[in-house]
């Protein structure tokens, strides 16, 4: 976020703007554009579409290369591999293993928007709302987990999320229509704590199977 902080101003004074990220470099200067094209730019260029795009390839190669220790699996499923770049697709079923990086670059994009249009609350929510309804409805199309449960509790928290920032643009472009918008408002937020207490129950339950499992391991170990 910090970097995309280097396109944002603030005005420090009348008819003065600063950069957000130093407040003593004035947006209208030269020393402006050589933050930004010197140090934000190349920066954002290399974190926000080299890297991803080299970890997408990377991914790519990888679910077509055969492990040469077992040939009838793909290197994802090698532990080594996995070690190192499991965090990217080990949540999601073999086949869509790419929404790994989607969701890398939506959290990016949800950084990007919330950082430059800081002073443009509309444009931010709209932003962020784009931002969070093309994954949401990927995930709603490919299923990426293997628990039914686990894509419904996504999708739902994703589009809760939606919601709420859909509520929150229409409140700050049309405020006489806040009071409209009232019921809806209190909706979401019952959803959101439902969705929450539902959440909650659902891992507490695993928990307590786990744990339930494992007492049943010892005392069987134990005999």
């Amino acid at each position: 976020a910090s970097l995309f902080n280097m396109f944002g101003c603030l005005e420090v004074s009348p008819g003065r703007y600063g950069l957000m990220a130093e407040m003593t470099v004035d947006c209208s200067s030269w020393e402006y554009r050589k933050w930004v094209l010197g140090l934000a730019v190349p920066a954002i260029v290399v974190y926000c579409a080299i890297v991803p795009a080299l970890l997408f390839w990377l991914l790519l190669w990888a679910s077509r290369c055969k492990d040469p220790t077992c040939p009838s699996r793909c290197l994802l499923d090698d532990a080594s591999f996995r070690a190192k770049f499991g965090f990217l697709y080990c949540d999601y079923r073999p086949k869509v293993w790419w929404l790994g990086i989607v969701s890398l670059m939506q959290k990016m994009g949800i950084a990007a928007a919330v950082s430059i249009f800081e002073q443009r609350p509309a444009l931010q929510s709209m932003a962020c709302l784009g931002i969070i309804l093309i994954p949401t409805l990927l995930m709603a199309a490919y299923a990426p987990y293997a628990s039914r449960l686990l894509n419904r509790a996504s999708t739902t928290a994703n589009l809760l999320a939606a919601a709420t920032v859909y509520v929150g643009l229409f409140s700050y472009i049309l405020p006489d229509s806040r009071t409209a918008l009232l019921p809806m408002a209190v909706a979401i937020v019952a959803a959101n704590i439902l969705f929450l207490v539902t959440l909650i129950a659902y891992m507490s339950k695993i928990l307590g199977a786990h744990i339930h499992e494992r007492i049943e391991r010892r005392r069987c170990s134990s005999a």
